[in-house]
């Protein structure tokens, strides 16, 4: 198996991007797992990372604190258009706690940063294979096999949840 191309922070770079949001999160997540998958040696060091790696939610409450209270200062300092930049910062901080995405997160989710609902699935991913959990990984084949069982194991993708959910309802 051919290592895929990494990013600096250690997640793989999908070699194909498709327009669909989904195949977009889950391509580069699933060469990850298949890529730690055939090195569990790393394992450790990559579950490190994503303790420190910060998610959209966080990035944007920090900037927006930070850039809501340059510009109070700004503007108690005797610009009054500097108002203008806090309320500018806070109507899209009301809107992503509102509707859950922005303007602001699509284009920080453009630049390489994940939601932390995907570094999540990610953390879980690779401590499956570490063996944390009682997901049976021996058994699965090649790297790319066992990256899909241990995706499938820790939650799947959006679409697949919601597809089990429907299976199931319709079992019943």
């Amino acid at each position: 198996m051919v290592a895929p191309k990494l990013d600096r922070g250690g997640r793989a770079i999908a070699l194909r991007q498709d327009s669909e949001t989904e195949t977009r999160r889950r391509e580069p997540l699933l060469l990850t797992v298949a890529y730690y998958a055939a090195h569990p040696d790393r394992i450790d060091a990559r579950l490190e990372q994503l303790d420190q790696e910060w998610d959209i939610d966080r990035l944007l409450k920090v900037n927006g604190a930070g850039i809501s209270l340059a510009g109070i200062l700004f503007g108690l300092l005797g610009r009054k258009r500097w108002y203008v930049i806090t309320l500018v910062v806070q109507s899209l901080l009301l809107q992503h706690a509102v509707q859950g995405n922005s303007a602001a997160s699509a284009l920080l989710e453009r630049l390489g940063f994940r939601t932390s609902q995907d570094i999540e699935q990610e953390r879980y991913a690779l401590k499956a294979l570490r063996g944390d959990f009682a997901v049976d990984v021996r058994n699965a084949g090649d790297p790319d096999a066992l990256a899909l069982k241990v995706l499938r194991a820790t939650g799947g993708s959006k679409s697949e949840r919601a597809s089990r959910k429907s299976e199931s309802k319709d079992e019943k």
